[in-house]
């Protein structure tokens, strides 16, 4: 864990936060600690995911082709992982027991009394990777980008909300009763570094015992973290829009839209909307403060029933 938190660098591609939420992913959804078999599936999963956000041409060397080879690559390990887990139950050697999505799924049947077969998991759990860490990697690149380069956060400072900013060569003076975290990172050519205090964190961490870990009330309390977070996907959405199909005719803006047309919603062009969001080019976390944003107005997380699982706020 040190190596990813104690000390963050942060290139122009985000990969070391990529690396970084893979491994969460990995651990999260079928338990996998050794960094060894992460980094060899990590690469795969890099090549699925450009795959997929790919023109679909399925020639040797295009993106398409590769994610086509990935996926195949990465569902015979996940189908391997299934068929251990599955033995592993069978014979009461099971020692993550049903603290992960892969032993749930082998394990919880439908209203039809009827389980999933290996195929099957290893393909939710293969979408559930994609989707589970590709965009977190873009949310935690861009939040560094966005506290570097917007000062109005720093006036906040004085408030005890946002992070304090201390340029590096200032952080010997800082007390040692603060969490913190060093960020290097490129903004075009120039290197530049800084060290975070969040005084929010901090709170936290002093009400914790040695050793003691997270619990989800403890991250109902880092209420201005992630309104920051909130505001950054404003700005620059983890995913850009989505594909539907209509239902139903209807008519929107003048334009009649025929049942089973596909349909594009873009998350930038709400978001950048002067009507729900004043000044909407400004970083501005204070917008998600109370109730927020009228509902459908932000939509980095899709709206109505297909909302993604991601979308959660602190109480």
């Amino acid at each position: 864990m040190h190596e990813f938190v104690d000390r963050i660098y942060i290139c122009n591609d985000g990969f070391i936060t990529y690396r970084y939420t893979f491994w969460v992913a990995c651990r999260l959804f079928v338990s996998m600690e050794d960094l060894n078999h992460i980094n060899r599936l990590a690469g795969p999963f890099r090549h699925l995911a450009s795959g997929v956000f790919s023109v679909p041409i399925d020639l040797p060397g295009t993106p398409y082709n590769r994610g086509i080879k990935a996926s195949a690559l990465i569902r015979e390990e996940l189908i391997t992982i299934v068929k251990q887990r599955k033995r592993d139950l069978a014979e009461n050697k099971c020692l993550v027991g049903g603290k992960d999505i892969l032993t749930h799924m082998l394990t919880t049947a439908d209203d039809d009394g009827q389980y999933m077969c290996e195929f099957e998991i290893a393909d939710k759990i293969m979408g559930q990777l994609v989707g589970g860490h590709d965009t977190a990697s873009t949310v935690i690149t861009n939040i560094v980008k966005f506290l570097a380069e917007y000062p109005n956060v720093l006036e906040l400072v004085c408030k005890g909300k946002s992070p304090i900013i201390y340029p590096h060569f200032f952080s010997s003076n800082i007390s040692s009763c603060y969490n913190y975290v060093t960020l290097k990172f490129i903004v075009g050519c120039q290197r530049r570094e800084f060290r975070f205090v969040f005084p929010e964190q901090t709170e936290i961490a002093r009400s914790k015992r040695q050793g003691e870990r997270l619990k989800w009330d403890d991250v109902q309390k880092m209420k201005y973290s992630w309104n920051v977070a909130c505001e950054v996907m404003r700005l620059a959405p983890p995913l850009q829009g989505a594909f539907r199909e209509a239902i139903r005719d209807f008519s929107y803006a003048g334009f009649k839209v025929p049942k089973s047309w596909k349909l594009y919603w873009e998350a930038n062009t709400t978001h950048l909307d002067p009507k729900y969001f004043p000044q909407p080019e400004q970083f501005n976390p204070s917008r998600f403060e109370g109730k927020g944003p009228e509902p459908l107005t932000y939509v980095s997380f899709g709206g109505g029933q297909r909302m993604s699982w991601k979308r959660v706020r602190p109480a």
